[in-house]
């Protein structure tokens, strides 16, 4: 017979041996299993995927993998004789997961090239939250928050503005509570005592008197004051603008060359060129700029814009030190009375 013949016939042999090996080697009874509804909190369930050894030759798991670390498996490392049945023990940890879930588990056996996908579902029920991890920011021991910061975005004239933050007393006694703002136009309605284990709103507004507010950003503190003594505060950030004007479609339109100025080099003072100009059909006005602690637009405030008209200013950046020259960035904020860019934003990087 011709050697070559042979050695194909050969390797074909072996090859569907393979294949027919790898499709019924293990036969699992399912592939498939449904934990139904479980309780975060019930910790870790478990559940065997059983098969049976449909060879004639002992059956070994080479490797078992999953698609999650919440996920673990134990399984004989010994060998499952022609005949003999063995189980994949899957381990599945609910923590920190909620509703319906899938996950995956991949078995490879000795010798099959195609490892057997088994899978499990389960719906999570998380475990309800505590008064700790519902609020986990510190005023201090006793009081938690959400958070400390407390953002407006913006605020226009004549308008009154709320923010409610909840108070939670995380101690097992009363305590007395004062809060106070150095800004008269941020009043402060707060409980004076809140229970233990309680929680209580406390209602920050802004009110924003055209005759008196000027135009420009709201960086406040309110002190907070528990059982007498000041503890940490809250910080609030607004930004208070003009009203949108709009004639009809007719109304200004603020752009700039660029939004992002990018320095190069150590050098203490930088001058960086800027062109602004009104793309609307009214006058566009500069009623603020809060300039950067470093960064400062070479722009009065006031200044008028008619349609169609450009301007060149000057982005002038002072870093004295090293330290200041280092890797950073910051903002300038035009406050206008374009009403679609009511506050235009321009960044500095170095």
């Amino acid at each position: 017979m011709n050697m070559k013949k042979i050695f194909c016939t050969a390797t074909l042999s072996a090859l569907l041996s393979v294949q027919a090996f790898a499709q019924y080697a293990a036969e699992f009874d399912s592939t498939a299993y449904d934990f139904g509804t479980i309780r975060e909190g019930d910790g870790i369930v478990k559940c065997n995927f059983n098969y049976t050894n449909a060879s004639s030759d002992t059956l070994y798991i080479q490797s078992v993998a999953t698609s999650c670390g919440c996920t673990a498996t134990r399984h004989n490392k010994t060998g499952v004789a022609p005949g003999q049945r063995d189980s994949v023990v899957v381990s599945f940890d609910p923590s920190g997961l909620s509703q319906e879930v899938f996950r995956y588990v991949y078995v490879c056996f000795k010798g099959v090239d195609e490892c057997q996908e088994l899978v499990f579902r389960a719906n999570v029920e998380p475990s309800p939250l505590t008064m700790n991890q519902l609020y986990p920011i510190r005023i201090n021991d006793s009081v938690g928050v959400v958070t400390r910061q407390i953002d407006w975005n913006y605020i226009t004239y004549g308008t009154q503005a709320s923010k409610t933050v909840m108070l939670a007393n995380l101690s097992s006694k009363m305590i007395r509570v004062e809060m106070e703002s150095d800004n008269r136009e941020l009043d402060i309605d707060c409980p004076r005592a809140i229970r233990p284990g309680k929680v209580e709103p406390v209602v920050l507004s802004y009110n924003i008197d055209e005759s008196v507010s000027k135009i420009g950003p709201r960086h406040d503190i309110v002190h907070i004051y528990i059982d007498g003594k000041e503890e940490r505060s809250l910080l609030t950030d607004a930004h208070v603008t003009d009203k949108p004007s709009m004639n009809g479609n007719e109304y200004a339109s603020i752009h700039c060359s660029e939004t992002d100025f990018h320095i190069s080099g150590n050098r203490k003072l930088v001058k960086l060129p800027v062109t602004i100009t009104n793309v609307g059909q009214t006058p566009l006005i500069i009623r603020h700029i809060e300039n950067g602690f470093h960064s400062r637009l070479d722009l009065n405030e006031g200044t008028v814009i008619q349609p169609g008209q450009l301007i060149h200013a000057y982005i002038k950046v002072q870093r004295e030190t090293a330290a200041e020259r280092k890797q950073g960035y910051e903002f300038i904020h035009l406050y206008t009375n374009a009403p679609m860019r009511l506050v235009y934003q321009l960044r500095v990087i170095w």
